[in-house]
Order: C-alpha cells, then sequence, then structure tokens
C-alpha cells in the first residue's frame, strides 16, 4: 500500500509540472513575447512615454497575440486573459497616464497596429489619447456640460457604455471629454462599432414619453398604436436617427457649441 500511495504521489507531481509547464507556456507573458512588436510599436496605442505604460502594451500584444486565443475566447476574453496575466507589472497609478481600462478601450477601437483599424476610426498616437482616463473630478462637472450640449444622446451614451464596458454617467463623462479634447470626431466610428457589435438602446434609454410614443403614432399613421412607435422610436435612436424623431414632434436642440457636434440652436 506504501509502495501505491507514493506512487500515486509521485504520478501527482509529475502531472502538475506537466500542467504548470503547459500552463506557463501558454499563458506567460515572456514565454511568447513576440520580438516583432516592441515599446516602439507601442506608442501607436499611446500617447503617453512613460516606459511601465509602454511595456504593460506590449505584454498585452504579447499574450493576446499567442495562436488561436483570440479565436477561442473573444477580444474581451482575450483581453482578460492578458490584463490578468500583465497585472504583476509595474504600472503608474497617477493621472497623467491612462489607466489599464483606458488601454483596454483604445485597443479595442482602434488594435495594436496601425493596420488593426478601419480608416474612419481616426486612430494614431496623437488620437488614442481619445481613450484617456475619466475625467477627474475638476472637469467632471464641465464634461457632462459639453455632452449634454452636443448633438450626442442619451441612446447614444449607452451603446458607448456597452462598448467600452463602463456605466452611463461614465460614458457620459468621455464623450464631454473628447469633445473638450478636440476627439469628438472619432465618436460616431466608435458608435458604428458598437452598433456592428450587436449593442442596442432601450426604450427607457431615448428619453421619449408615453405622449411622444403617442403622437409619432397618429403622424406615422402606425396600425399597432403606441406600441409600435415605441419600437420605431427605439430602433432609429440605436441607429442614431433620433433626430428624425424629434424633428417629427418638433423637439429641437436649444443649445449650441463652437464645434462640428452640436446643432445650430433651433433646428432638429
Amino acid at each position: 500500500m506504501a509502495v501505491m500511495e507514493k506512487s500515486r504521489q509521485s504520478n501527482r507531481q509529475v502531472i502538475g509540472l506537466i500542467l504548470t509547464t503547459a500552463l506557463s507556456t501558454i499563458f506567460a507573458p515572456v514565454a511568447f513575447a513576440q520580438a516583432n512588436y516592441s515599446a516602439a510599436d507601442a506608442r501607436y496605442v499611446t500617447s503617453s512615454q512613460n516606459p511601465d505604460v509602454l511595456n504593460y502594451i506590449v505584454c498585452l500584444e504579447n499574450t493576446m497575440s499567442y495562436p488561436g486565443m483570440q479565436e477561442k475566447w473573444g477580444f474581451q476574453g482575450a483581453m482578460d486573459i492578458a490584463q490578468n496575466e500583465c497585472r504583476t507589472l509595474p504600472f503608474p497609478g497617477y493621472p497623467a497616464v491612462p489607466s489599464t481600462d483606458d488601454l483596454a478601450r483604445s485597443i479595442q477601437e482602434c488594435g495594436f497596429r496601425p493596420g488593426d483599424a478601419s480608416p474612419d476610426m481616426g486612430c494614431g498616437a496623437t488620437s488614442v489619447a481619445v481613450s484617456q482616463s475619466y475625467p477627474v473630478q475638476d472637469n467632471a462637472e464641465q464634461a457632462n456640460g459639453i455632452f449634454a450640449a452636443s448633438i450626442f444622446t442619451y441612446c447614444d451614451a449607452t451603446l458607448l457604455a456597452k462598448f467600452w464596458r463602463v456605466d452611463v454617467g461614465q460614458s457620459k463623462a468621455l464623450i464631454g471629454n473628447k469633445i473638450l479634447n478636440g476627439l469628438g470626431w472619432n465618436i460616431p466610428a466608435i458608435l458604428r462599432s458598437s452598433r456592428q457589435a450587436g449593442n442596442q438602446c432601450e426604450w427607457s434609454d431615448t428619453g421619449y414619453s408615453y405622449q411622444d410614443a403617442e403622437q409619432i403614432a397618429s403622424i406615422w399613421s402606425l396600425g399597432r398604436g403606441v406600441s409600435e412607435a415605441k419600437s420605431k422610436m427605439t430602433m432609429l435612436a440605436t441607429a442614431g436617427h433620433q433626430n428624425w424623431v424629434d424633428a417629427a414632434l418638433g423637439h429641437c436642440h436649444t443649445d449650441s457649441l463652437v464645434q462640428d457636434f452640436s446643432l445650430p440652436a433651433g433646428q432638429c
């Protein structure tokens, strides 16, 4: 019996060694670090020159580029694995540099290399500050005010929140911050990516009332009445055509910012 038990222990040790070796080969960033991606390449992902930030991006790329990683786990699953694997690396925690979540959003939008994103995404070293850290407390109110005065809607903020994996409040502040930093032109392309990913708004995200739905049902002569109106209004909001509904209802933006993402006062 002692011999058999000793043999079983030995087998467990061997199996444990095999599993440990296999997992370290698959998931340890150092083990499959690819020489063709460096800190110089990582400057495409962020305008930060902090070496720890750049090394962290290299670690993410090395992990996510392992053969079959994204095919098996999808982008978000692969990113979660990469973030977990790279979490032990030194990373600065002050506002002047992007957070790890900011980097993940930036990579989701623009990839690791110039060829990873579609041309209309406007990606590159100068635009990747797009996913700057959440607005600090001092300018969060300003960012929210800019969002409120822009052409972007609560439904838009909802779509981006789902795409960025943040709550709607953070999404609104991020949109305002992008506009504040002259990067708002990138938002429509990100909204398209969110829609293509299958994200949608709910009726409650549109901001319309039951009376609005009644009015639309009447104006558009919808046979199924309010229920059909709600469905169409939600669909249009998700598609970025909420202004069509506003025009039908006579609702117009009254505020205007001096930039491309605001509507002239009094126009829908």
